[in-house]
């Protein structure tokens, strides 16, 4: 990658007991912002990690992007912490200076709040597994979808969603069976995606594996199909491809 200097703005969540569990049960014990950094090859001088729940966020003069990930936390009404609405203002003051955003998941759904959008629970059922996309007329042109696949396969793990009805001069990028809105462009820098670029089948099985309990209750399995859905939570490359084209192209 370029000598970008990026912040990865980790809102994962607030909660230390559970962002322990998840980094040794679906990351394997690695911290979940090691995922981004290798997928862009990032020298660790170069890659500065906050905990958006911590305390003060930095100034973003000293850096050349944002990139958000997941988070376990809801940005909807009467579920939103002190510190997640301080980050949907740091998000406002970071677009203010032109600097570029890649969200992924919950950093789109941060991003969508911040601008005062809505995320609504998706009326049609959690998301979860490996699932297939497709990209609209508009995300067939977009850089951040360079050299990719009309349809292509993804990681997916959300029951929010954005509300169908985007903001004037948002574009919806690409859509799914079960979610409208997989990817919004939002002017030139902002891009923004509900599944997980990041993450690989085998990160996706063992998440499975920890929610088993709660995803057979949602209906996502039933108990004696599970071996089954996790037969097919597949490789998905394409996609794996995502967080570099942003950085080439956007930045």
């Amino acid at each position: 990658m370029s000598s970008a200097r990026v912040l990865f703005l980790d809102i994962l969540t607030d909660n230390a007991e559970l962002r322990r569990e998840l980094n040794k049960k679906i990351h394997f014990g690695k911290r979940y912002q090691e995922l981004i950094r290798q997928k862009i090859k990032a020298p660790i001088d170069y890659f500065r990690v906050v905990e958006a729940s911590s305390g003060e966020l930095p100034d973003m003069d000293d850096f050349d992007m944002l990139i958000m990930g997941g988070s376990v936390e809801d940005p909807v009404p009467c579920k939103e912490k002190k510190w997640m609405k301080r980050v949907y203002k740091f998000i406002r003051t970071t677009i203010s200076s032109k600097k570029p955003i890649f969200g992924i998941c919950g950093g789109l759904q941060f991003t969508v709040r911040a601008l005062g959008g809505q995320i609504i629970y998706n009326p049609k059922s959690r998301e979860f597994g490996t699932v297939q996309i497709r990209l609209t007329p508009r995300g067939q042109k977009d850089y951040l979808f360079d050299n990719m696949p009309l349809c292509f396969p993804v990681q997916s793990s959300h029951k929010y969603m954005v509300a169908p009805l985007l903001k004037r001069g948002w574009s919806i990028l690409a859509t799914s069976a079960l979610c409208s809105v997989q990817a919004i462009a939002i002017g030139e820098n902002i891009r923004l995606v509900q599944f997980h670029p990041e993450l690989g089948p085998s990160n996706m099985k063992a998440l499975a594996k920890m929610r088993r309990t709660a995803l057979q209750k949602e209906g996502i399995f039933k108990e004696k199909t599970f071996v089954e859905f996790l037969e097919s939570i597949r490789s998905a490359k394409a996609a794996e491809r995502l967080i570099n084209n942003f950085i080439r192209n956007f930045t």
